[in-house]
């Protein structure tokens, strides 16, 4: 056997077999799972951006190699079978919500598009590792609010492409959330009744006093 037919089956063929069979191990893994899907909008949860009597196009493998982010419309197994809802807060996190304002790690949240309606409140909770906090777009609809923290295993797919009237495609576009900026100084807060957010006067220097007392006739 020549030198290079050596090299070849003593390095490159272990090293192709063990992708090969890494590969083979996910598929089976992942045996009898639809990877794309495509399924009735159940509800006015995600309206305005899904309304009843559309369809939604699903990744059902989106998340096989990856962890779910912050701002993706999900389907999640329910008691009552499944469900649309947009994950606002990810493990470790701690969420808040108040009037359907979203406040995660005390600051608010941009979710990236418009809500509607505002639905209960809640108050402060810190997600575990493996749990996520899922919110309705109609701020109405059941959530996490009443099921509390969802966790990683019930999240299963992935809203890619909604098709409305004339069964037109259209991506489900996601906006990234981020943090907003606090409300500049003299600002009504929400939730303060229109009080103007108030912040300490910064500190004077004692050179800053000393100059100012040397300059008074």
């Amino acid at each position: 056997m020549s030198s290079n037919a050596r090299r070849y089956f003593g390095c490159f063929l272990p090293m192709v077999l063990a992708i090969f069979g890494c590969g083979t191990m996910l598929l089976l893994g992942n045996a009898g799972r639809i990877v794309v899907e495509l399924r009735p909008v159940p509800d006015d949860s995600m309206a305005p951006l899904l309304q009843p009597g559309w369809s939604v196009m699903l990744s059902n493998a989106a998340f096989w190699v990856q962890e779910p982010p912050v701002g993706d419309i999900v389907t999640v197994k329910t008691a009552d079978g499944w469900a649309l809802r947009r994950i606002v807060a990810a493990p470790g996190e701690t969420i808040e919500v108040r009037g359907g304002r979203i406040l995660v790690n005390g600051r608010p949240r941009d979710p990236g598009y418009t809500p509607i309606g505002r639905g209960p409140d809640q108050l402060p909770i810190t997600l575990g590792a493996d749990q996520y906090f899922l919110m309705a777009d109609n701020r109405d609809a059941v959530d996490s609010r009443t099921w509390g923290p969802v966790a990683r295993d019930r999240i299963f797919g992935r809203a890619i492409f909604k098709i409305g009237e004339g069964r037109t495609f259209l991506e489900v576009m996601i906006t990234p959330t981020a943090a907003l900026p606090l409300p500049p100084v003299g600002t009504p807060t929400p939730g303060t009744g229109g009080q103007l957010r108030r912040t300490a006067a910064p500190p004077t220097s004692t050179a800053s006093v000393g100059a100012a007392a040397g300059a008074t006739p």
